[in-house]
Parts: structure tokens; sequence; C-alpha cells
């Protein structure tokens, strides 16, 4: 039997039988990925499984970028696990150590698995870079046995070996335990075939020709026998097999070689009993074994007689086993039915793999069948269900058939037993223990069982093949739908020219129908012209079955319904079976359309072309270096001819010092890399003269290979104007950064195009955060945005009266706000503005603060006056009400009118004395107080107050720092009206709380100076009402107040008390939650009236 040959991606060594093994001797990465890429690329595409075993220098996640760029579909191969890329560590060692026998044996396996899974075979590779020299030795002896290994199987193998790496020796061992080494020399690789081997091939040659008469009459002799014979290695792998055997399950005899026999039927016992040959080498007979064909199941189950003899070596090891198998169904189905013994019948009926049911008939008065009872089942047949014999002994048939089975199973069963025709094999649908739906192909015969007919049923389940079935149905029905849907014309024909297929691309280009084709009414010789079809299926008779031909894309004819003949791209194969054609197959496409759009894009290029050389600016193709191309005007401006720019580059017309960055950068643009997208250069006409040029390249493919297209303009007089223009510029911007105000240059959009240093310190931008990046209106006021675009608006449609001076106000990039003072005026010639802004934020705080004062102190002499006017009448008002009080006797409600009137003469009294404090001199006396004596004398006076309004009070004093120089009667003014405050807050009650605290080397920051100074903090608290942010920004302005009974100037009096004492006050209130005032007094009071504006002094 001839052997196949497999492709290995190797040229120098093309097609190999199974069994190979190759070695290649590498020294770069480039050199192994050279080899091994196409070598798995080639396992890919035979349908081959294929593991690579990498180490140093090639690590995983390297091999498989290098096949990801060689092998279509890389990643799908690697999702379904027809490609594995492993780790050495992984597969050679174990503990570190290199170990030989796992190696073999893990090799076998991954084979089996293989073969499992649906491949033609194994392909695997392995690099040996990581071997130490004490495991040399090991691993040598271990490739001159993977040779035994794989020998006769369906595997190939590729082992690499880093040539720096190994001596004279170490090549030799290497060579010797390989058929073919792989070695470069003068650049390329040259193959070394094993001298030890030619000479053995040679013996085989002679020995084949005796051998292959003795093969041939045994041959005739395995052929011309009944029994089933086939010859198996130590791992079960069949290495031949007579026809009877192959016939048995309806194959060819050359479909085994190489396949696993207990892969291909599966059976626990029978493997053991091979296994136990192996190992002892004592033959093993069995008689009337059970077998199923799972690929026949109309065979049903058949009996044969095991005989499995070992073949030796001359070391008595097992290297063969010779299985024989004598089928003797017939016999044992007549022991059967004439062994009547229970323990006969027992024993063969446990024995079965496949299930067995026996039932009892259950009838009704009439002997109708109305059901089946167990009686017996075997094991199989309980593995099936998931019941025990015991189980369904109790159990029906009912019981376990699916309701849409039942009908049918009864109506069947009920036919037999009555003698008429059913079918002695049908698919039920049981129900088992798991609730689970198994589909069982039931064999059921009619028997009498004690005198009474009774049913025995064969069944197996068939779920998984059912699956299988359906899958094949869908995958096949998908296939027709891609044959169908194909934008490409799909025909299969016979050899004669007879449509097979026919899909719908194919009528519509032929304007036949699959009908009339299939028909046979037409053949496809019609389709072609005189010769054609003979001169295609010539080519395709070149090829075979192996390695057979392929018709890929060529341009050829066909005539269509109607005598047209269209050009078309033709694909065509030959579809083989048994080594022969049967059928071709053809795919093409329509060429029409495409030969239109190749007209149309003539015709556009003849206007291109046209376009091109006749275009204004200068138009060149560089490639390789050199001007491929050069327009007429490109000419012009250089004054080369087009024969002399044929031979010349940028490297001839650029200054010597730019040729390696211009050329450097043609090469990255072609490659894909960042490069500008225009660029200005400088080039030497012929004349010798430099001109400025400006050039815009873009990538094409020029005569199938990539290039750049450019278009190039002179520039030079532009450069030219474009120096004096900064010249200019360069005067005028020296002229603006020295001038003492904030300039910016407006554009007609609002945008601001200048500015100058002043600009900056004034706003806080800096000139890149503006300068040609924001409106002017970015840094206005919102109140005043409007009014000074309308301005802007306007002082460009020429109205009248549009001020060109006037104040508005800046909001800095820090968020402050600053008034300013602006001139502006349109630049002759232009749409531009030149402004010239001055801060005038000082000056106007100075007029706000002067104007201020002036109204306060009026305010104050008038208040004063008043304060004084009433003052008296109030004191002889106050005491006649006393002595009212006290000369008579008054009843009630007298005594609650004399104390409303006492009330209020007590608030008018106050808010004179608070009118009085407000206005009095700014002079304060300063003593030494406790400021916690202060505070509690204070809440005593008002502790019946703060229960009556259910207010807790808490205080908390540092009693260390308690003492400070103040004036007295000013503080207690001051923390009495923030109690008072307080108090008046929480009318519901509350909680009001006081601490003081001493904070050392505190700065205070004043207008006109700063000081560090040890404070005395006071910090008041309460749970009140709060204030809403408006309030807060007003609560110092004297007569400002929320209260109904409040004077408006309690607060306004704190505040002045606080700057008398060089202090400062801090609020913070929400509305609805309570608000907090601090108090911060310097400590050393005298030392800092003695502070000198415009220093920073430290008093701490």
């Amino acid at each position: 039997m001839a052997r196949k040959l497999r492709k290995t991606g190797i040229d120098i060594i093309r097609d190999v039988p199974w069994g190979t093994h190759i070695c290649q001797f590498y020294r770069t990465v480039e050199d192994l990925t050279e080899i091994v890429v196409p070598y798995f690329r080639a396992g890919i595409e035979n349908n081959e499984l294929c593991l690579w075993v990498v180490s140093e220098p090639l690590a995983a996640h390297d091999a498989k970028k290098a096949l990801r760029s060689a092998v279509p579909g890389f990643d799908s191969c690697m999702d379904k696990g027809q490609i594995e890329i492993i780790s050495y560590d992984r597969w050679y060692t174990r503990d570190g150590r290199f170990a030989s026998r796992q190696v073999l044996d893990a090799w076998t396996a991954k084979l089996r698995h293989a073969l499992s899974a649906g491949y033609d075979g194994l392909r695997l590779s392995g690099n040996t870079l990581w071997l130490e020299a004490e495991d040399w030795k090991d691993f040598i002896a271990y490739e001159k046995e993977i040779e035994d290994t794989i020998a006769g199987k369906r595997m190939i193998a590729l082992c690499t070996f880093c040539i720096d790496r190994c001596g004279a020796a170490d090549v030799i061992d290497v060579v010797s335990s390989h058929q073919y080494a792989i070695i470069r020399r003068d650049g390329g690789w040259e193959v070394i075939e094993n001298a030890s081997r030619k000479t053995v091939a040679r013996e085989l040659q002679k020995r084949e020709k005796e051998l292959r008469r003795s093969n041939e009459l045994l041959s005739a002799i395995l052929n011309s026998t009944h029994v089933l014979i086939a010859c198996m290695d130590p791992q079960a792998d069949l290495i031949m097999v007579n026809r009877v055997y192959a016939q048995a399950d309806g194959k060819e005899p050359d479909f085994f070689p190489g396949r696993n026999h207990f892969e291909l039927y599966p059976d626990e016992e029978s493997e053991a009993a091979f296994r136990k040959v192996v190992a002892t080498g004592e033959p093993y007979h069995a008689c009337a074994r059970p077998f199923a064909y799972t690929g026949h199941p109309e065979r049903g189950v058949s009996y044969w007689d095991w005989s499995m003899e070992p073949v030796k070596d001359g070391e008595g090891r097992v290297k063969m086993v010779v299985l024989s198998l004598h089928d003797v169904t017939a016999q044992v189905r007549a022991r059967m039915e004439v062994y009547a013994s229970e323990e006969r019948y027992r024993s063969l009926f446990n024995s079965m793999t496949e299930g067995f049911a026996l039932h009892e008939i259950v009838t009704d008065e009439s002997g109708k069948p109305v059901d089946y009872r167990f009686l017996d089942v075997n094991p199989a047949f309980e593995k099936i269900l998931g019941y025990r014999a015991g189980e369904l002994e109790n159990m029906s048939w009912r019981d376990v058939v699916h309701p849409d089975s039942l009908k049918m199973v009864e109506d069947r069963y009920a036919s037999r037993i009555r003698g008429e025709d059913a079918p002695s094999r049908y698919e039920v649908t049981f129900v088992t223990r798991r609730s689970q739906n198994r589909i069982i192909s039931l064999s059921p015969s009619v028997i009498v069982l004690g005198g009474e007919p009774a049913t025995l049923n064969i069944a197996r389940d068939i779920t998984e093949r059912k699956q299988m079935e359906e899958y094949l149905t869908s995958y096949n029905e998908f296939l027709n739908g891609l044959i169908e849907n194909s934008s490409d014309a799909i025909v299969a024909s016979d050899l004669q020219g007879n449509a097979i297929i026919f899909n719908k691309a194919a009528e519509e280009i032929t304007g036949y129908s699959a009908k009339e084709m299939l028909s046979r009414r037409i053949n496809i010789d019609d389709f072609m012209g005189q010769g054609e079809r003979t001169r295609i299926l010539n080519l395709l008779d070149q090829g075979t079955a192996e390695k057979p031909y392929r018709l890929v894309a060529e341009e050829t004819t066909l005539y269509i319904k109607g005598g047209t003949l269209i050009p078309i791209s033709l694909s065509a194969s030959y579809v083989y079976q048994g080594g022969k054609p049967i059928a071709g197959i053809s795919i093409f496409r329509d060429l029409r359309p495409m030969k239109e759009v190749q007209e149309r894009l003539r015709a556009s290029e003849e206007k291109y072309r046209i376009l091109v050389e006749n275009a204004k600016d200068g138009i060149f193709v560089y490639q390789d270096h050199f001007f491929k191309y050069t327009n007429p005007k490109f000419r012009e401006l250089l004054g080369y001819s087009s024969e002399e720019l044929s031979s010349m580059g940028f490297r001839n017309l650029v200054r010597p010092e730019l040729a390696d960055l211009i050329e450097a950068r043609y090469d990255k643009r072609i490659r894909g890399e960042a490069v500008p997208e225009e660029y200005e250069i400088a080039l030497r006409a012929k004349n010798g003269t430099w001109r400025a040029f400006e050039i815009s390249p873009s990538i094409i493919r020029y005569e199938k290979r990539p290039a750049t297209q450019n278009v190039i303009r002179d520039i030079t007089q532009k450069r030219i104007q474009q120096k004096a223009l900064r010249a200019s510029e360069t005067k005028y911007r020296t002229t603006v950064e020295h001038t003492g105000t904030a300039i910016m240059l407006l554009e007609e959009n609002r945008i601001v195009s200048l500015v100058n240093r002043q600009f900056e310190r004034l706003t806080g931008y800096s000139r890149e955060e503006v300068e040609g990046r924001i409106p002017f209106t970015e840094i206005v006021h919102p109140d005043d945005v409007e009014r000074m675009v309308t301005y802007h608006r306007a002082r460009r449609e020429g109205k009248k009266n549009i001020p060109s001076e006037y104040e508005f106000r800046i909001v800095t990039k820090a968020g402050a706000v600053r008034d300013a003072f602006l001139t502006i005026g349109l630049i002759p010639g232009t749409r531009q503005s030149i402004v010239s802004v001055m801060d005038i934020t000082e000056k106007k705080n100075m007029e706000r603060e002067l104007e201020q004062t002036r109204k306060m102190a009026a305010l104050g002499e008038m208040s004063a006056h008043v304060a004084h006017e009433v003052r008296n009448p109030l004191q002889k008002i106050k005491t006649g009400m006393e002595l009212l009080r006290i000369s008579q006797p008054l009843d009630e409600k007298q005594q609650r009118i004399l104390e409303g009137v006492t009330s209020g003469i007590d608030t008018l009294e106050k808010f004179v004395t608070q009118i009085l404090e407000w206005t009095r001199s700014g002079k304060i006396n300063l003593k030494v107080y406790s400021i916690s004596n202060i505070i509690e004398g204070l809440l005593f006076n008002r502790a019946d107050q703060c229960a009556n309004q259910c207010i807790e009070v808490e205080v908390s004093f540092d009693t260390s720092h308690d003492s400070v120089l103040v004036d007295g009667t000013q503080i207690r003014q001051l923390i009495e009206n923030l109690i008072d405050n307080a108090i008046d807050a929480m009318p519901s009650g509350g909680k009001l709380s006081i601490s003081t605290s001493h904070v050392p080397g505190y700065v205070f920051k004043g207008k006109t100076r700063e000081y560090v100074s040890d404070v005395m903090e006071i910090r008041v608290d309460d749970t009140g009402c709060g204030m809403v942010d408006d309030d807060l920004q007003r609560i110092f302005q004297p007569f400002f107040t929320r209260k109904a009974r409040g004077t408006g100037l309690g607060l306004a009096l704190v505040q002045k008390i606080v700057d008398m004492h060089h202090g400062e006050i801090e609020v913070s209130s929400r509305a609805g939650e309570g608000s907090r005032f601090v108090i911060r007094i310097p400590v050393d009071q005298a030392s800092v009236n003695q502070t000198a504006p415009g220093k920073r002094e430290d008093f701490s």
C-alpha cells in the first residue's frame, strides 16, 4: 500500500510521509522562524493538530506574533485548539530535569487526541536551547527513541538546535538520529540526509522486492478469509486491517492505519485485555462477545469470538498484536433460544453492553394487551434510565416512555403480538430517573416465557448520535445557504459536463435556471468556447488526489443564454474519490462590471494626466528615493529635463546637511509613521540658485508599489515678504511692550490677537492663554459685556459718537474684579482695534472710601445731636415712672402698662447709648481685664431669660491666657451685643456656646499694614435662625437689621470696637442652622498702636 505524502512547507524538503523526523540548525531567531513558521502553516492547511514547544530565544508570545503574521485565521485556529504553543518547562522537564519517558508518552497521547478530534494527524516541533550539558546524552537517546515512536504513525516531528551551542560531535549525534537535517550555508538552506539511512534505504529497496511477493500472497490470504483481522502496535494504533475487517464497518482498508482501535470502537473490557496482552506477552481469547456498530444501528447487536495474539521482537518485547474476530452471532442467537437455564441466561443477559428489558404482557378480559410490566432488566438498561432493577419491577412501560412516544410503542407492540408486520427497530423517547429525555433505539421481539408470551427489548441510547445528526443536518443547510447566497457563481458538474450544483448567482449570470441545468438538457460545454473546456480539463488532469491542480482566478469567456459571450474570472478544481476525479467545481465571477469600471478608470486617468500636465503647481512622484514622474511645471521651476530628474533624488537638490533628514522622512511616511503633512524646503535649481518651496506629500501606489505624490509651490517671494514683516513686527512689539499700560489688539471677531506684559500682570493670564484663543469679553465683568460688544460692533459699522474712552470692570484669572479705564481706536485700513487699559481700582476704592467717610461723619454728627437732646428727657421720664410706681399701689393692668412703658424707655435709652458709643472718638482706655469674668457676668444677668426660652448655655475658657489689655467697657459692650443677638435668634430655644482661646503668632493683614501678634480669640455660636448670604454682606452697616425691635447699631458698634482694638471679626452663618462670630484681639495693644504703616512687625 503506497504511503501518502504530507506537505512540510519547507521548500528544500517538500513532501514527506507520516513518521518523518527532521532537525534544523539555526543561528538567529530569523533562521528559526524562516523554517518553523511555514512548517506549521502547512500543518494547519493539511488539517493537522500542531504543537510548538518553545524556549529561548523565542518566547511564546513572539511565536504567536510570527505565526499570526503568516497564517490566515491564526486566532481562530488558536481558539479551536488546532495549534498549541507552550513553554519547554511545561513539556520537556519534570522538577527541572529532562524526563524522556513522560515526553514520549505525551507525544503518543497527543496523537490520539488529534485523531479523535478529527485531525489527519499530529505535527510537532520543539526547541532545545534549554538543554544543559548533563542532559545532552539522555536527550540524544530520546531523539533515537522518538524515531521508533513516530514510525508508522500519523506524526511529523521537527527538532530545532542552535548551531552555536553544538560541537562537531553534537552535530553528528543530532544528524544521525534524524532523517533530514537542515542547515544554512552561503546564505541558503541545505539538506543533509543521514548517510546510514541511505544505506538502509538501498537495503530496504532490495528487501521490499523480496517482501512484495510474500505480502501479495499474505494479502490475498487475509482478504479471502471471512475472519476479521487487524494488526495493532503496543498503543493500539492500527497498522493494517484486511478487507473483511474494513467492510464490516463500511469503510476502505486504508482508512484505518494510524487510527486507534479503541477510539474507533470504545470498549473498556477489550482495551483492558489488550493492555494485559502487551504487558504480559500472553495471548487473549474470548467467546461470543457482544458488539454493536455505532455507525450502523440497523445491524443490531452481533457476537464475536475474540483472539489477540502478541508478536514479539528478538528481545521478547511485544511489538505488534494481531486481533482476529470471528462472527458467531448466528450461533449465539441459536444458543439463546435453546438455553433456558437461568444461570446461563443471567450471565449473558448481564454481560450485554446494550440494554435488555424483559416485559410481562398485561391483558384485559378480552386478551387485548393493555400494559407491559417490567420483569427484568440488565445493568446496561439500568444505566440508560438511571433506575435499579428492583425499582423497575414495580413499574411498567407507561412509567418510563415519554407521552409523545407511548401510543406509537403500544400500537407497534400490539401489531407484533398479533403477528403483523412491524418495524424491527424504531426510535423511542424515554424519560430517565432525573427527568431527562433520552432517545433510545428499541428492537422488540415476542418470546414465550413459562408458556406465556412476553416481550424482549434491546435498547441502545442514541441521544448523542441524534444530536450529531441534527448538527450535521444544520451544517449542511448552512453550507447550502452559503452556496446559494454566494455572490460568485458556483457550479458543480460530473465529468460528462452535467450540472450537479447550480446556485442563484450562476442563474443570474448565465440566464439559465437551475431547473434547466439539473435536468441535463443543457451541458456545461454549451457555455464554453470551442476547445475551452477541454483546455481547462487538461490542466486539471495534471493534478492528483494528493496534490490537485487548482485553476485560480483565470480570465476567460462564457456564453450566456442568448449567445452573448461575456468575460469571467474562473477558478476550478476536481473533486476526488478513491484517488480518482469524479466531478469538477467551478467558481466564476462576471467581469463585465469590472471591465466597465476599468474603462471609466482609464478615462479618468487620461483626464487626470491632462490636469497634472497643465497644473500651475509642480507635481512629482517620489519612489525609492528617485523622481519617478515630474510634470512640466516642476521641471520649469528647477530647470531640469525629465530624463535628468529620473536619475536624481532629493539628495541631489537639498543642502548636504539636510539630505539624510529628508530621505529618512520619506521612508517614515512610506512606513506609515508620523511625519509633517506639509513642509518647507530650499532646493537648488539647475542654474545654481536656491529657491524656497512648500511641499504637500501624500501616499499613493505607483506601478503597484508605495510611493508619494507631491504638490510643490514656489514660496521664495513669500519668504522674503515674511522676513520683512517679522522685522516690522519686532519693532512694533518692542514699542508695545514698553508702554506703561496694558495693551491688547482686537480682531473683528472680538478675539484678542496680541497683548503685552502689562496686560499679563493686570489680568493674571499669560500670552499663550490669550493670544488667538479667547475673545476680550472673557475678561470683562458680565454686567459690562453687552455695552462693550455694542460699542465694538458699532465702531466697525462706522457709527458716530461711539466713546473712545470709558470705564469698565475686568475679571482677572483669579476671579478678582478690578476697575479699569479704556482707550480704544481702529487701526487705519484694517478691522482691528488697538486698546489701552489702565488699572484704576485703587483710585476708585479711595473715592468710595472718602465718600463713605463723609456720609458717616455727617450721620454721626446728626445722631449724636439727636441722642443728646433725647437722653435728658428720657432720664426725667424714667425717674417719674419710678416715683409713680412706688407712690401708690397699682392694680394688675396698671402694673403691666407701667412695665411696658418702662421697657420701651429702656430700649430707647439703649439705642441712644449705642448711638453715643458709635459716634464717640476712636480713643480707648486700656487696662488688663479677665475676659471670662466679663462673659460670666453677662450670662448671669441673662440666666432667667435663657431658662425661659429653653436655651442651653455652654462655655469654655482658656484660663491660662485669660487676662488681656483692652478697653473693658467696650469689650463688655461687644460681647453683650453678640450674646443678645444670639438669644434673640433663638426664641423657641437652642444652644448658645461661648469659648475663648489663645492663638500665638497670628498674622493680621490690614489695608495699610501687616503685623504678627498673639491674640485672644472669642467664639460665640448659636443654633438659631441664621442668616442668608445677602444679609451677611450688610450686617455691619449702621441701622441695618432684620429684627422687629432692633436698632441696627449693635453689630456696627461691634465692628467699630474690634477696629479700635486693631483686631478682626469673622462671621459664618447658614439660614435655619445658626451663626458663628469669631473675634480676634491682639494681646499687646500698646505695641500694635505704635506700628508704622507699610511695615510688617512681629509682636508674638
